[in-house]
């Protein structure tokens, strides 16, 4: 991949910035769904199967039920219930995770506020929990639509670069048409979908989401978060963020180091 890369730049005319782009490389554990049930989900909910039976308890997957300890609580805003957006067992993650930041033991959840309002940055959480797990049903004050289709997931190891919108890439102060030119040679190296770690996606540029990150924390610069999850609308799962978006968990990285999820910042993109 790092050839591909270091070819791609070349061929682009951006020899000149090949050196400084190869040392901002990150990887990603890329994501793809698949749904376990292929009824559409009117007759899924109707059948009683969006209970996914044919998954393990304390497998990996998108959406569906959350396989949690039974004396964890549902997560929630105020009273308002979060949707369960994604769990990975972290024992099949950690040989995808080269950097070695990720837990290597128990579960990782992913929950997300899609209404109710809560201040910028606090609208999902995660958590990392280890011991018996149960499959557990949302509280019933969750809406229907504001629960996703169980899906299985492949995972892989991928490469990523950042954004050219992003504060790495604006030191390198490329010309318009260089910024152009590296767009092309980002776009065939980005994996699609969902994605643990790695370089964001961004579904609105001109820097929002490193704006966002900093309304996050007034002390520190959008250089402290590393992003935790991306997960972009997805058909399998029947998510749908706004208009084609997708979202966004990010983790100061010292945080991650210390498997410290308590304190997060979660955005939603949409054009």
């Amino acid at each position: 991949m790092d050839a591909q890369i270091i070819e791609g730049l070349k061929n682009a005319g951006l020899e000149r910035i090949s050196n400084s782009v190869m040392a901002l490389l990150e990887p990603a554990v890329e994501i793809k769904t698949r749904q376990i049930n292929r009824l559409p989900r009117r007759f899924l909910s109707r059948l009683g199967l969006i209970d996914e039976y044919k998954l393990d308890i304390g497998a990996s997957k998108i959406g569906g039920l959350p396989d949690l300890p039974p004396n964890v609580s549902w997560p929630d805003n105020n009273g308002m219930p979060m949707s369960f957006v994604a769990q990975f067992n972290m024992s099949s993650v950690t040989a995808l995770d080269s950097t070695g930041l990720l837990p290597s033991t128990g579960m990782l959840y992913f929950f997300f506020l899609i209404h109710g309002e809560a201040p910028t940055g606090i609208s999902g959480k995660v958590l990392h929990l280890e011991g018996e797990l149960r499959r557990t049903h949302p509280p019933a004050e969750l809406p229907k639509e504001d629960r996703f289709i169980a899906c299985e997931v492949e995972m892989a190891t991928r490469i990523t670069l950042p954004p050219s919108d992003s504060d790495e890439i604006d030191v390198l102060k490329l010309t318009r048409e260089e910024r152009d030119r590296y767009d092309e040679v980002w776009w065939q190296i980005m994996p699609d979908g969902i994605s643990l770690l790695g370089h964001p996606i961004p579904v609105q540029w001109g820097g929002w989401m490193q704006e966002t990150l900093r309304t996050c924390s007034d002390d520190e610069p959008a250089a402290a978060w590393q992003l935790l999850l991306q997960v972009d609308s997805d058909r399998n799962a029947g998510m749908m963020w706004g208009d084609m978006g997708s979202i966004y968990f990010w983790i100061r990285e010292k945080d991650l180091k210390a498997q410290n999820f308590a304190s997060i910042c979660v955005m939603l993109e949409c054009s």
